[in-house]
């Protein structure tokens, strides 16, 4: 199966490389919350000037594992940006989960 084959009468070149953009970066929300919408609503992912900047909780932070890094870093890779990783308050977490 050569899902590329089968997506190409279908996308143009510029919408292959925005799924992969979309993917990469769902596939990061995927691994570092295992799925958890509650979790995952702590964290911000945004670009800024040659960037890709995910900010987790500073109580979270353990979760941060290898694997999270990797995918940040595809992430980042498919938007020519660097990966960043950076805190956020939890005062900040609490305000967008009730927002």
């Amino acid at each position: 199966f050569e899902p590329r084959a089968r997506m190409e009468p279908l996308l143009s070149k510029h919408q292959v490389k925005m799924a992969r953009q979309l993917g990469a970066c769902m596939r990061l929300g995927a691994v570092y919350s295992g799925r958890s919408a509650q979790l995952l609503a702590k964290t911000r992912l945004y670009c800024e000037p040659g960037y890709l900047v995910f900010e987790v909780p500073e109580s979270d932070r353990a979760m941060v594992s290898h694997a999270v890094e990797r995918r940040l870093s595809t992430a980042a890779d498919t938007l020519g940006l660097t990966p960043q990783i950076r805190n956020r308050s939890t005062a900040e977490a609490t305000r967008s989960q009730t927002a």
